[in-house]
Parts: structure tokens; C-alpha cells; sequence
């Protein structure tokens, strides 16, 4: 290890110590800040940066959007304010569909609806490249930053703009295995329980639904795949613990089978599946 880096290793764990105390979540920024961020532009030196970027996080500002980097199922992926940044329990989502998909050898196509930096989308079709798959945003800087990633990664899938909660939206698409989303399903009197970083710098589109229905979306979802799932075809959905039990309620209502809200790592209510068998 050089003498430079020592010294800003350092320098970032000094600066740091006073509003990060826990030194492990301390050490992963430090690996952060080092190892994930892009390099300076040729007008701007290294320390120079680094003095920016504290300032950034000390404001509040997540470290994946001052290094612009988030890790995902074992890839690294672009984030900006535009997305959200990628959470364990949407990597736990995103398996649990790899590994359907693997054991139903099926092939019609998957739709991802939401998809922000394509993290979800983009992982399927790194494992599973022989799909058809299919990724929805309702906003451009998403599908921007989505289809970088793709590129970046050399993910074979396709970005479309489209607002899942039109009816139009859903005519074209064409019979489907697997319906995907994280979708913004957060209530408003849910803010108090999340972190002030979250609600001053996520996109509020990404976490909130539009409107008085916070469940919007999986009604909208649930009633589309009814349409749009073939036989045996599967919804897979992060859902919020305090509404959980209501999104399943949702589901077996419209008819699915094998409605089920599985536990996230730290044993909280967070993914639906649930299997289209008419």
C-alpha cells in the first residue's frame, strides 16, 4: 500500500469519525470512496475531489451518489438521484426469480415494471441471457441511466417508457412467464419510519405512489397479469412489511395461486410471488 494511500485512508477515517461512529459502516464508506468512485476530470486533482465528496456526505448524502456506484448481485451499476439506490432485499427479489427461471425452463417473455437503474432487469438477463426481457420506466432519466448499465454490462434487454398504471401501456405487451417490480408502494404516513438521508436525496416518484392508494400498483399489476401471465406464469414483487399482508390479500383476490410473502434477511415481510394458473 502506497504512502499516498495510507494517508487518505486516513485522512476519510478521520473525517468521517464524528458523524459515522459504527467503524464498520466507517470502513465500508472509506472502500468506497477509494475504490468506487470515477476518476477526477483532468480539472480537478484527486484530494480535491475527496474534500468535495466528504462535504457531500457529511450533508447527507448517500455515498453511492457521491461516487455515482452502486453494488448488485454481484455487478457494479451507475446510480444517480434519477434511481434509487439498489437495497439487499431487492438482490433477495431479483434471486429468488433467477432461480425460478432456472428450474422453469419456459419462454415467453419477463417484464420488469420500474425498472430505475435496471438492477433487477439487468441481473436476469446476465444469468439468464437466452430470455426475452423486457423493462419499463415511466421517466427518461431512469431508462437513461437503465440502458447505460445494460450497455455497460453487456445485458441483452430492452428499455421501454411506459406508465404501467395506463391501461394503453399493457395493449402491445405480448404473453408473459414472469411479471417483476419493485414498485413505489411507501405510504405517506410511512415517512416518519425512513431516514432523512433517503427522503432528501431518493427520487420521491421511486418511493411514494401517486395519489390517496399506496397499493396502487399491485392492484394494477395483479389485474394485468390476470391478462397477461400464461399458465404456471409467476408475479414476483418487493412490498413494504407494514402493507404486506394486504398486498397478498390483493393477489388472491384476482384469482392467483400459491400467494405467499416470503421474509426478507432480517425476517421482515418484503417479496409476494405468486403463480397465474387459468
Amino acid at each position: 500500500m502506497s504512502a499516498e494511500l495510507i494517508h487518505y485512508k486516513s485522512h476519510i477515517r478521520a473525517e468521517l469519525k464524528s458523524y459515522i461512529p459504527d467503524e464498520r459502516s466507517r470502513e465500508w464508506v472509506v472502500r468506497a470512496l477509494l475504490e468506487d468512485s470515477s476518476m477526477p476530470t483532468e480539472h480537478t486533482s484527486y484530494p480535491a475531489w475527496l474534500e468535495g465528496a466528504l462535504r457531500e456526505l457529511k450533508s447527507g448524502k448517500p455515498v453511492q451518489y457521491v461516487t455515482g456506484v452502486a453494488h448488485f448481485y454481484g455487478h457494479q451499476l451507475i446510480v444517480t438521484p434519477a434511481t434509487l439506490i439498489p437495497r439487499p432485499e431487492t438482490e433477495e427479489l431479483t434471486d429468488m426469480a433467477i432461480r425460478w427461471l432456472k428450474v422453469h425452463p419456459l419462454r415467453h417473455a419477463i417484464l420488469e415494471v420500474g425498472t430505475g437503474s435496471g438492477c433487477i432487469a439487468i441481473s436476469i438477463a446476465k444469468a439468464c441471457p437466452d430470455r426475452k426481457i423486457v423493462a419499463w420506466d415511466h421517466s427518461d432519466g431512469p431508462l437513461e441511466v437503465a440502458r447505460q448499465n445494460a450497455r455497460l454490462l453487456e445485458a441483452n434487454l430492452s428499455f421501454q417508457k411506459c406508465d404501467a398504471l395506463k391501461t394503453e401501456s399493457w395493449q402491445a405487451v405480448e404473453a408473459l412467464d414472469l411479471l417483476i417490480s419493485n414498485p413505489p408502494y411507501i405510504a405517506e404516513n410511512e415517512r416518519e419510519q425512513m431516514g432523512a438521508d433517503v427522503l432528501a436525496f431518493e427520487p420521491h416518484d421511486a418511493l411514494f405512489a401517486p395519489g390517496p392508494d399506496p397499493l396502487i400498483f399491485y392492484r394494477t399489476l395483479a389485474v394485468q397479469g390476470v391478462q397477461k401471465l400464461n399458465p404456471g406464469g409467476k408475479v414476483m414483487m418487493e412490498c413494504s412489511t407494514y402493507t404486506a399482508g394486504q398486498v397478498g390479500q390483493i393477489f388472491e383476490n384476482a384469482g392467483y395461486l400459491d400467494v405467499i410473502i416470503h421474509q426478507d434477511l432480517q425476517g421482515l415481510d418484503r417479496i409476494l410471488s405468486a403463480t397465474w394458473s387459468n
